[in-house]
């Protein structure tokens, strides 16, 4: 839902994302695990909507053992909750937290290197990670590929100029609901 929110809100993105798509997988007819495997922006620009809209917004973990925590001593047993949202938003870890920039996972950015490890994490990191996590990145690149190779999407007139509220229960979700028009390439 925010990859394609996304690339209607950023059409010269979505421009670039298709010229990937175009550049190493068929012009027509089923785009394989290879394929996607040689998209370079596309990767990074899924890896950019995972940064500023993860799935989960939070993660809640209980304390094994008594731990120090950035100088704080933090007891065995206490629930620490972990604000995913607001670690991949955080300026202390990313450059310009707040903008939509695929290019900061692109081979050779020298601020790629930058990240820490622990600030990026969609799928949650460590023991409790997302054990779907490749497969889920597989399943949303063999369906967006094509959706986007075939059709240029467009926020509906509805929702221009309308500010969407972020909501996380358990998955991150936007109020509105978006919507959005498909328009055949072809």
């Amino acid at each position: 839902m925010f990859a394609v929110y996304c690339l209607t809100k950023y059409p010269h993105i979505q421009k670039l994302v298709f010229e990937d798509i175009l550049a190493h997988g068929p012009s027509d007819g089923p785009i394989t695990v290879e394929d996607i495997g040689k998209m370079s922006y596309f990767d990074a620009f899924l890896h950019e909507v995972l940064r500023l809209y993860p799935p989960v917004g939070m993660v809640v973990r209980d304390v094994a053992r008594k731990t120090n925590l950035l100088g704080e001593s933090i007891p065995a047993g206490t629930r620490v909750l972990v604000p995913i949202y607001l670690l991949h938003r955080h300026p202390r870890y990313w450059t310009d937290p707040e903008e939509f920039k695929p290019q900061r996972w692109l081979k050779g950015n020298e601020n790629r290197s930058k990240h820490h490890h622990f600030a990026f994490l969609p799928f949650s990191l460590g023991s409790r990670n997302c054990i779907g996590q490749r497969f889920a990145m597989y399943e949303a690149k063999l369906i967006l590929a094509p959706i986007i190779r075939e059709f240029e999407m467009k926020l509906s007139p509805s929702l221009e100029n309308v500010d969407l509220r972020l909501v996380n229960f358990i998955t991150l979700k936007s109020i509105p609901s978006l919507k959005v028009r498909a328009k055949s390439r072809v």
